[in-house]
């Protein structure tokens, strides 16, 4: 690849534990672009 864009990409990523009203969403939305070469670390 030649930097015509990210490698990897995620969007509107959610993430929701529970159900109903006890429900918690840890992630709302996200965008994530992983360009070639990049190192990534997803930690929590």
């Amino acid at each position: 690849m030649s930097g015509a864009g990210p490698l990897i990409e995620l969007s509107a990523i959610t993430k929701t534990y529970g159900q109903g009203q006890a429900a918690f969403q840890a992630l709302r939305g996200i965008d994530l672009a992983i360009g070639e070469g990049e190192f990534v670390a997803i930690m929590g």
